[in-house]
């Protein structure tokens, strides 16, 4: 069995070391050189310590868990803070490459086709407004920061997609 892993590109990891070590600066600034008091070294320690612990546990478990998983029959997306996604190629029609969204606009992102209508549950918000108020596309995958070309990307699942049918 084939399986691909793909993980956040370096520098999305490099960014996300870099706000922590900021987050744990600031509060270790503050409480070395604030002159707000007992009252705003108690508030600097709670936001941005705690800020930068969670921003470095984050980061930790980012750089061990790949992004997209493929397999034969299904594709995985590990979403950090929310529990992973499953998509099985043989319910899905297409994958499309998605070049602007309305609902975000600085995001790359595919576009996932089932073959019949059912009630999907979106991880977003946004996903779900637009899926009440625009028909097309049943789910969106968010992109940005992959190693791979979105329209490689792309091009892998819907060979994927035509492999589950043959099957």
């Amino acid at each position: 069995m084939e399986e691909i892993t793909i993980y956040r590109t370096d520098w999305n990891r490099i960014l996300g070391g870099i706000l922590c070590l900021l987050c744990c600066g600031v509060c270790v600034f503050a409480l070395f050189h604030g002159k707000a008091g007992e009252l705003g070294w108690w508030i600097s320690l709670l936001l941005c310590g705690f800020g930068g612990v969670i921003t470095l546990d984050t980061a930790r478990r980012e750089f061990r868990k790949p992004y997209l998983v493929i397999t034969e029959k299904r594709l995985f997306i590990s979403r950090i803070p929310q529990k992973d996604w499953i998509i099985n190629f043989a319910e899905v029609e297409r994958f499309e490459r998605v070049p602007f969204s309305v609902f975000s606009p600085f995001t790359k992102q595919l576009s996932v086709y089932y073959k019949v209508e059912k009630k999907v549950f979106s991880p977003t918000i946004r996903g779900r407004i637009a899926s009440k108020i625009f028909s097309g596309p049943h789910e969106y995958i968010p992109i940005d920061g992959v190693k791979m070309k979105a329209q490689q990307l792309c091009d892998l699942l819907n060979e994927k997609v035509a492999e589950s049918l043959k099957n």
